[in-house]
């Protein structure tokens, strides 16, 4: 997942480990704290963290580290770093 686009699937990431599903998604949980989707936004918000250089758009840095979305990447930015890219850009 660290080195696919970003955009793997729960279902497709179990497929991958030979595992179903809802087993993979508990595993997670239990070794990590965290649930898939987390999980795959730290992912993104690291690949972000380590490619974007000053001056860069910030959209299509947050989209080239696989977020479908500017408002996703915002709420998961805020969320994870406390404040928002533009504050954490300057």
């Amino acid at each position: 997942m660290r080195e696919g686009d970003g955009s793997i699937s729960l279902t497709k990431l179990a497929k991958e480990a030979g595992v179903n599903a809802p087993y993979l998604s508990r595993l997670l949980v239990e070794h990590t704290g965290s649930g898939f989707i987390d999980w795959r936004n730290r992912v993104r918000l690291d690949r972000f963290i380590r490619a974007y250089r000053p001056g860069m758009n910030l959209l299509e840095a947050a989209i080239a580290s696989g977020f479908g979305s500017y408002a996703r990447f915002h709420r998961t930015f805020k969320e994870f770093i406390g404040c928002s890219p533009s504050e954490w850009d300057k």
